[in-house]
């Protein structure tokens, strides 16, 4: 695959934030976090994966998005809230 293919592909598979508030919402770990909170930290996250991967980062991969990285990094994490947190997106 070229790399301009390869970034495309990783740019699609970065999440809205729309898409990241509805699983928070639906999470009750994340209710008393304000909102305004998770949105920037929501925008923050795909802002940077979205900077990492136009730069030409090796260090992203399709895997990096896949539910089960995010739940391997939410073991790893345990149960500190900003571990947690940041494990989500």
């Amino acid at each position: 695959m070229s790399e301009n293919k390869k970034k495309q592909t990783l740019l699609r598979m970065l999440p809205g934030i729309d898409t990241i508030m509805d699983k928070v919402n639906a999470d009750p770990f994340f209710k008393s976090i304000p909102k305004t909170v998770l949105v920037q930290s929501s925008r923050w996250v795909v802002e940077t994966l979205r900077s990492i991967i136009l730069e030409g980062d090796q260090s992203v991969d399709k895997a990096d998005f896949s539910d089960a990285a995010h739940n391997q990094r939410d073991r790893r994490c345990g149960s500190y809230k900003s571990g947690k947190i940041a494990s989500r997106f």
